[in-house]
């Protein structure tokens, strides 16, 4: 699932940017990600920030590997940013 959090910024701004693509078209998209919300947390990325999203999810593997949602998206203590 990391993956996917990770990944799924990053196509977005693809198929934003479509066939016009260049390292600098897809870094301009990115730099303008605003609440962006996948399967992950939601992202805000900026010239000068691109941190990881400031919430967690907090599941629970079942008895047959399926996910147990335990606490929706909340933002993390931890993160003093």
């Amino acid at each position: 699932m990391a993956g996917v959090v990770v990944a799924e910024p990053l196509v977005y701004v693809l198929k934003k940017v479509g066939k016009n693509l260049s390292t600098e078209a897809v870094k301009k998209e990115l730099d303008n990600i605003t609440d962006f919300q996948g399967v992950g947390p939601k992202v805000t990325w900026r010239a000068n920030n691109h941190m990881a999203g400031k919430e967690v999810q907090i599941w629970q593997c079942g008895p047959k590997g399926e996910i147990i949602l335990l606490q929706q998206w909340t933002r993390n203590e931890i993160n003093r940013d």
